[in-house]
């Protein structure tokens, strides 16, 4: 019976620990911060399994060249753009290297291992 009462006790303090930390975690979408402001370009790595929301705001009238990839392609990227008209929302891409017209879009990256991906975006006048 005292063996069953530990199992028990531990399995709590186990739920509990996973439920604390779950409430603590705020994850918070990231600026893409181009390197001449509302132009120029950026490089984003990093691993899925943590917080990995991003968003970029462009001038209007400007094209942006966006690039997704990750190393054993497991990481799954959804490109959603701020007015939902320009470009539809395209949800659990393995990779995307394409050119679109949109002033505001996010980015999450999500992937059940933790892998290695890497953000590429270029703002374009032509």
């Amino acid at each position: 019976m005292k063996k069953i009462q530990k199992i028990t006790l531990q399995l709590i303090l186990l739920l509990s620990a996973f439920t604390i930390n779950s409430f603590a975690q705020k994850c918070e979408r990231k600026e893409i911060e181009l390197s001449d402001g509302f132009t120029g370009s950026a490089t984003i790595t990093g691993k899925t399994g943590g917080c990995n929301l991003f968003y970029a705001g462009i001038d209007g009238g400007d094209r942006v060249k966006i690039t997704l990839t990750s190393t054993d392609g497991k990481a799954r990227f959804t490109l959603t753009p701020g007015d939902g008209k320009t470009y539809p929302s395209s949800p659990n891409l393995t990779t995307f290297d394409r050119v679109i017209e949109v002033g505001l879009f996010s980015i999450d990256v999500k992937g059940t291992d933790s892998t290695s991906f890497t953000l590429v975006v270029s703002v374009t006048t032509d």
